[in-house]
C-alpha cells in the first residue's frame, strides 16, 4: 500500500508538472527543493557533514550555500524525469568531445563510461538516444513501482540497464556486443581503498577490474547544468588503466586515478554533486 501511495503522489506531481509551461517546471521545482531541505532533516545533516569533511575551510555560510544549492540541483533532477525525452528531443542538452567516445565505441571492444552523480547524470543516456548501444548499471530501487518507473524512463532514451549485483554474464555480454556500459563510480562502496577529499575510503572498483580483464576502453565524462537548465555531457578523456606488479595494487590505482578526476570535478562545481550520500562513512 506504501508503494502504491508513493507513485499515486508521483503521478500527481508528474502530472501537474506537464500541464506548466517549461520554465515554470523549474519554479515549481525549487520550491519542493525548498521544502526538501527542511523537512528531510538527516539528509541534510549528511549533507553538512560530507561538505564540512571535503571543504574544512569553508564558512558555515559558504556551506549552507552550497547544501541548498545541491538539492535544488537534485530536485531538478527528479523532475526532469517526468519529461527527460522531450528535454532530449528539444535540444537541450549538447555533448563536449564526442570523438573521445566514437573512437573508443569503433574498436568494438565495449567501452566503460565511468562518471559521478554530477550535474543531472541521467544525460548521459544521450549516447542511447543517439543510437549507441548503451547499458547502465544501476541500483534497484526500493519500491519496486518506482524503480520500474525510472527503468521505462532510462528505456525511452534507448538506454538497456542492468542491476547491481545481477550476473556478471549480463556486463560481460554486454561489452562482448560492443556496447557502452555506463557506471556512477563516485558514492560509498566497501571494496577498494581510496583517498578522497584527503580521507580514506572506499570506492567501487568495477571499471577498472573490467578494463584490466577484458581490454575495455574507460572514457570519463560528467554532466554540468547551466543556468539556463541547459545540459552538457562533457567527455574529458579516455583513462588507460594503470599496471602494477599484481591485479590488486593495478585494480587499487586505476580505481584511485577516476576517483581523483571526480574529486576535481567536484572542487569545480560543488553546488551541483549529491552530497546528500553517507559519502566518508567508516569501513
Amino acid at each position: 500500500m506504501k508503494y502504491k501511495f508513493e507513485m499515486f503522489a508521483l503521478n500527481i506531481f508528474k502530472g501537474m508538472t506537464l500541464l506548466m509551461p517549461w520554465k515554470m517546471r523549474y519554479v515549481f521545482s525549487d520550491i519542493l527543493a525548498k521544502i526538501s531541505y527542511f523537512v528531510l532533516k538527516s539528509r541534510r545533516e549528511i549533507t553538512y557533514k560530507n561538505l564540512k569533511i571535503a571543504f574544512p575551510d569553508y564558512s558555515e555560510e559558504e556551506i549552507i550555500k552550497i547544501a541548498k544549492a545541491c538539492y535544488i540541483n537534485m530536485t531538478r533532477n527528479f523532475v526532469e524525469t517526468f519529461f527527460m525525452p522531450q528535454l532530449l528531443s528539444k535540444g537541450n542538452a549538447e555533448i563536449t568531445n564526442e570523438e573521445i567516445m566514437k573512437e573508443a565505441y569503433l574498436e568494438k571492444k565495449g567501452v566503460l563510461l565511468v562518471s559521478l552523480h554530477e550535474g543531472n547524470w541521467e544525460i548521459g543516456a544521450y549516447f542511447g538516444y543517439q543510437g549507441y548501444k548503451m547499458y547502465h548499471i544501476v541500483k534497484r530501487q526500493k519500491n519496486p513501482l518506482f524503480d520500474t518507473y525510472i527503468n521505462e524512463t532510462r528505456s525511452a532514451m534507448g538506454v538497456k540497464f542492468i542491476y547491481k549485483g545481477d550476473s556478471p554474464k549480463k556486463i560481460i555480454s554486454a561489452i562482448k556486443k560492443g556496447a557502452i556500459i555506463s557506471m556512477l563510480s563516485d558514492q560509498y562502496v566497501d571494496d577498494t581503498d581510496v583517498t578522497f577529499f584527503g580521507q580514506n575510503t572506499q570506492a567501487p572498483s568495477g571499471v577498472a577490474v573490467l578494463a584490466l580483464k577484458y581490454d575495455v576502453p574507460i572514457v570519463f565524462g560528467y554532466c554540468l547544468r547551466d543556468k539556463n537548465n541547459r545540459h552538457q555531457l562533457i567527455l574529458q578523456e579516455r583513462i588507460y588503466p594503470v599496471v602494477k606488479p599484481n591485479i590488486k595494487e593495478s585494480v587499487q590505482a586505476t580505481t584511485q586515478l577516476y576517483i581523483t578526476k571526480m574529486e576535481e570535478v567536484i572542487r569545480q562545481y560543488p553546488e551541483q554533486w549529491l552530497w546528500q550520500h553517507n559519502r566518508f562513512k567508516e569501513r
